[in-house]
C-alpha cells in the first residue's frame, strides 16, 4: 500500500517536470536580452570575482549576489559607503563593519513582498550620506531586481513596464517562479 502511493507520488512528480521542460517553463532563471539589444540605459555589469552578478545601477547604486567574503572589502575598494542585505539571516554585518561599510538588514521573501519593506529601501537609498549604496539577496536576481526596478520608477522615474523589462530581461537570471514580483512592482 505504502509502497504504491509513493510510485504514485514519484510519477506525479516526474509527469509535472516533464511537462515544464516540454513547454519551456522552467523555473530557472528568464531570458536574456542579447548585448546588441540591451538598452544602453539599464545597469552596467562590472566584472569582480569576489561580487557576482554585480553592475552599476547608477553613480549612487549598485546591485549584485551575495558577496563573497572578500567582497566587502572591494566594495570599499570601489567608494560604496553603504550594504544593503535583503536576506533573512545572515552573519555579513561583521565583515561589513570590518570593512569599514555601513550596514542595512531588510529581510524579504521574493515570494511575499511587503510593500513596508521596501520603502525602507527607498528611505536608505534616498539619503545621501549613504551613497553610493550596494544591494543585495542570495543571487540578485529577484528581491534585488524588484528593489531595483521600484528605484527606478520612484526615485528615477522610469516607466513601469521599462523598469520591470530592466528587472526580468537583464541578464540577472530573474526566476520565473517569482512572477508575482511583477505584479507587485506594478502596484507599488
Amino acid at each position: 500500500m505504502m509502497f504504491k502511493r509513493r510510485i504514485t507520488i514519484f510519477l506525479f512528480l516526474f509527469y509535472v517536470l516533464l511537462l515544464n521542460a516540454a513547454a519551456g517553463t522552467s523555473c530557472s532563471g528568464s531570458e536574456v536580452k542579447e548585448k546588441e539589444t540591451r538598452p544602453k540605459h539599464w545597469a552596467v555589469a562590472i566584472e569582480r570575482e569576489s561580487l557576482p552578478n554585480f553592475y552599476k545601477v547608477s553613480d549612487t547604486l549598485y546591485r549584485g549576489a551575495q558577496p563573497r567574503k572578500q567582497g566587502f572589502e572591494e566594495l570599499k575598494k570601489l567608494g560604496i559607503k553603504t550594504v544593503v542585505n535583503l536576506r533573512g539571516s545572515s552573519r555579513e554585518r561583521i565583515l561589513v563593519e570590518e570593512a569599514g561599510l555601513k550596514y542595512y538588514q531588510i529581510p524579504m521573501f521574493a515570494a511575499f513582498p511587503k510593500k513596508k519593506k521596501f520603502a525602507r529601501f527607498l528611505e536608505i537609498v534616498s539619503d545621501p550620506s549613504n551613497h553610493p549604496v550596494f544591494v543585495h539577496c542570495k543571487h540578485g536576481a529577484d528581491r534585488t531586481g524588484a528593489a531595483v526596478a521600484i528605484y527606478r520608477i520612484k526615485i528615477q522615474n522610469w516607466n513601469v513596464e521599462e523598469s520591470i523589462n530592466e528587472m526580468v530581461y537583464g541578464g540577472y537570471n530573474f526566476h520565473r517562479i517569482y512572477s508575482n514580483l511583477k505584479k507587485f512592482v506594478r502596484k507599488f
